[in-house]
């Protein structure tokens, strides 16, 4: 199994669409999108959802 991880600090600079980009040219994959504010590759990808997970902040965290 191969693993690809698209990353930047920076919001805008298209992570989403060169993943998405990616991924509609491999076959059997797991996507994966862990932005906290705006995951939003499941818009480009249209994958099938397995599993889902409500992100929580712990008390006292901003």
């Amino acid at each position: 199994m191969k693993e690809l991880t698209v990353l930047s600090g920076k919001g805008g600079t298209g992570k989403t669409s060169v993943t998405a980009a990616l991924a509609s040219m491999a076959t059997h994959i797991v996507l994966c999108d862990n932005d906290v504010d705006a995951a939003n590759l499941h818009l480009l990808a249209q994958p099938v959802i397995l599993e889902e997970y409500p992100f929580l902040r712990m008390a006292g965290q901003h």
